[in-house]
């Protein structure tokens, strides 16, 4: 039989996003949409405590406006040391480390308040 006229199996499909994931891909957009709300007060409630912040250190809109740019350029370039490390390590232990550093942050800057304003 001339191989042209051998006839070949169609592909099988492709798996589900429940074959892949073991759930629905709508988990995966609420834990998404989860995630943004923890991490991401400061975006969020930018507008409301932003004139607070001009009046407690004396800036202006203008310099208010540039800070919140670096902050989401800065946030935005974060994203991609993370990415990588992720692929890498994959995202228990990502998260674990991010964890970690964020709790070690949070505790210097609280000590730094409590020397700045209790000394």
């Amino acid at each position: 039989m001339p191989r042209s006229a051998r006839r070949t199996a169609a592909p099988p499909p492709p798996p589900s996003d429940r074959e892949i994931l073991g759930y629905s891909r709508y988990v995966v957009l609420a834990a998404a949409f989860f995630a943004m709300g923890i991490i991401s007060p400061f975006e969020y409630a930018w507008s409301s405590m932003s004139s607070h912040l001009g009046k407690i250190y004396g800036w202006s809109p203008e310099q208010i406006g540039w800070l919140f740019t670096l902050f989401v350029i800065l946030q935005s370039i974060g994203t991609l040391p993370g990415g990588i490390l992720r692929d890498r390590f994959g995202p228990r232990w990502t998260t674990a480390i991010a964890g970690l550093l964020r709790a070690r942050r949070r505790v210097v800057v609280r000590r730094q308040l409590f020397y700045r304003f209790h000394l």
